[in-house]
């Protein structure tokens, strides 16, 4: 499986080690897909691709989970984007017009760490994906 995967933050991050970890992780990404994280203060139009937006209402999957919609969505044969808000998080009209809304979890992280723990369980379940022994 080797396919185009965005993750788009709204904001800057001023974090460092949130910076290193997602460098860290996009590194052995390339592994599996072409991964490019992109911080905007406004969110592009997305055309042809499947939209995933990471909201605390969405639906709370396992990592085995995420990894079988991981693999499902590459079937689509479209681009993955991956949205995640800023302080606010992302306004109802982009969860509403999302493809599939994701949730990390019900307690409340902050907006910059969630980009560093998203690319992780991305990481992690394309190792699934592949029966790999990262995920424990």
């Amino acid at each position: 499986m080797y396919v185009a995967v965005r993750l788009i933050c709204l904001g800057k991050c001023r974090q460092d080690f949130v910076k290193s970890g997602v460098n860290e992780y996009a590194k052995r990404l390339s592994k599996y897909c072409k991964f490019e994280y992109l911080e905007c203060s406004k969110l592009p139009v997305f055309k042809d691709s499947f939209l995933v937006a990471l909201d605390s209402t969405g639906t709370l999957v396992s990592s085995e989970g995420f990894a079988s919609h991981l693999k499902k969505w590459h079937l689509e044969e479209k681009n993955i984007v991956f949205l995640v808000g800023g302080a606010e998080g992302l306004s109802s009209e982009i969860v509403s017009s999302a493809d599939f809304v994701l949730s990390l979890g019900k307690i409340t992280f902050p907006n910059e760490l969630v980009r560093v723990v998203f690319v992780e369980q991305l990481y992690r379940a394309f190792t699934i994906v592949k029966g790999e022994k990262y995920h424990k």
